[in-house]
């Protein structure tokens, strides 16, 4: 995908993408696998896996339980696969972003939830739709605020920022 890249191999993950698995995934699997796959060759590719990173320590630092330890690293993996329907233009620009481009920018949560839902991950369809809400309700998409905010956006939120003030980029 490009310089400055690693990918961990797995058996298991490139026998459900190129399809000659015996064994039987189910569609869930398979959607999974596909939407992290995408999530893989895009731009941000390094910064969501950075992401999923830091929302599994906090999550364990939490003490969540496994399975949503699991479901809150997928999430921070996926949380910007949204962008795929934002103009590269966008996505990629080095400078400040024009108030129409900031717009533009701000459907990407809506985007990824979409994409989400569709591949039957409505958990975490909620939790990328709200990781850019603000406790104190300036956020968006949504402009939720304080309590309204799942724990699990937060916890992306929180992983995202870090990640973004740690990294040049």
């Amino acid at each position: 995908f490009g310089r400055d890249c690693s990918v961990i191999f797995s058996a298991e993950t490139a026998e459900i993408l190129r399809g000659d698995s015996h064994r039987k995934e189910s569609t869930t699997e398979r959607r999974v696998a596909s939407l992290i796959g995408l999530a893989s060759s895009m731009d941000t590719a390094e910064h969501s896996q950075m992401v999923g990173r830091y929302t599994k320590l906090i999550a364990v630092e939490l003490g969540l339980g496994k399975e949503l330890i699991e479901r809150v690293q997928l999430a921070g993996v996926l949380h910007d696969i949204g962008k795929i329907g934002v103009a590269d233009s966008i996505v990629n620009k080095a400078g400040p972003l024009t108030a129409a481009e900031w717009a533009e920018m701000q459907k990407h949560p809506e985007f990824g939830a979409r994409m989400l839902e569709r591949a039957e991950l409505w958990d975490i369809a909620s939790w990328v739709m709200a990781h850019h809400e603000r406790p104190d309700g300036k956020g968006y998409p949504l402009g939720l605020r304080g309590d309204e905010i799942p724990l699990e956006a937060l916890i992306v939120a929180v992983a995202d920022a870090y990640e973004a003030m740690t990294t040049d980029r």
